[in-house]
């Protein structure tokens, strides 16, 4: 990720929600035959997929949402409006979360695969943006849109806690695309400095604007390197999983080693207050030492 998205961000965000978002919701919570039907075209590329969970009114509140799923037949009908999904307008699969019990709240969000061209289910692009330009955004609309049972991913009520263990994961991959935007841009920077003359050298001999490229270097280590370590600690997933301490199957720790036997009746009698004071004791009214006593003679 970091090597894509360090000479073309938007391609690193494509493949970041193709891979990370949409693919891994549905080959991690979804039944065998939708992994079956649909799997093979998106791992191939013949098929784009897409995530929606944002909407105008919920952004980080995900539990806000106010797009429903409702119970019909053998299926559900959908309505409601998702907003800057990336591959938006080019997306074939779309993974959609909805209310399928409102009153819950985020306990009663449940994810749906939708297709492009479903009836009530349209696609508006949205453009203007300041960057990654090149990475489709679009709005999301679902209008009566008739999805059959099969096509729910995960348990009902499911899909929140199921959006959480993606996210955990969709973090790294965008830690590891802002590092690449960083070095492209350290990278670029550097070699500009080289070419770039004033007062007759480059002006990369200059003292202070090596400094500014040294802290980008340093900022930039300790970027990826906290991606690296990202990679190695426990998801939500994992941690759910862990047994408590308590818990554990690790054998036991030994018992200490009994004290021997000329020890045992010391320790049994005497506290470490008492042997402290007692060595204390002892220390002071001990005789005085050959050196004392000539100083002793001395004065």
């Amino acid at each position: 990720m970091e090597e894509i998205a360090r000479w073309d961000g938007s391609l690193a965000l494509t493949v970041a929600s193709h891979n990370g978002l949409g693919t891994s919701h549905l080959l991690r919570f979804g039944s065998d035959e939708l992994r079956k039907r649909f799997i093979p075209d998106i791992a191939a590329g013949r098929k784009l997929a897409a995530w929606g969970l944002t909407e105008p009114g919920s952004g980080s509140d995900a539990a806000a949402m106010r797009s429903t799923a409702v119970r019909k037949d053998k299926g559900w009908v959908l309505n409601g409006a998702k907003m800057f999904i990336t591959q938006g307008s080019v997306g074939d699969v779309f993974v959609v979360l909805a209310l399928t019990e409102p009153e819950k709240r985020q306990k009663g969000v449940t994810a749906f695969l939708l297709e492009k061209g479903m009836k009530g289910f349209s696609q508006r692009p949205l453009h203007g943006k300041l960057g990654m330009r090149s990475s489709d955004t679009a709005e999301l609309v679902m209008e009566d849109v008739y999805a059959e049972d099969w096509r729910r991913i995960g348990e009902v009520g499911g899909g929140f806690v199921d959006t959480l263990k993606i996210l955990d994961k969709g973090r790294i991959t965008i830690g590891a695309l802002s590092v690449g935007l960083g070095r492209g841009a350290l990278e670029e920077s550097v070699a500009y400095a080289k070419e770039r003359k004033a007062f007759g050298k480059p002006i990369a001999e200059f003292q202070a604007l090596r400094w500014m490229m040294a802290d980008m270097a340093t900022e930039l280590d300790a970027a990826r390197l906290l991606v690296f370590r990202r990679l190695g600690s426990p998801t939500r997933e994992d941690r759910t999983r862990a047994k408590p301490p308590w818990r554990s199957s690790s054998p036991a720790k030994p018992p200490p080693a009994p004290l021997p036997t000329a020890c045992r009746s010391t320790a049994a009698t005497a506290s470490p207050r008492s042997s402290w004071s007692s060595a204390s004791t002892a220390t002071s009214s001990s005789a005085p030492s050959a050196k004392a006593r000539a100083r002793s003679s001395a004065w």
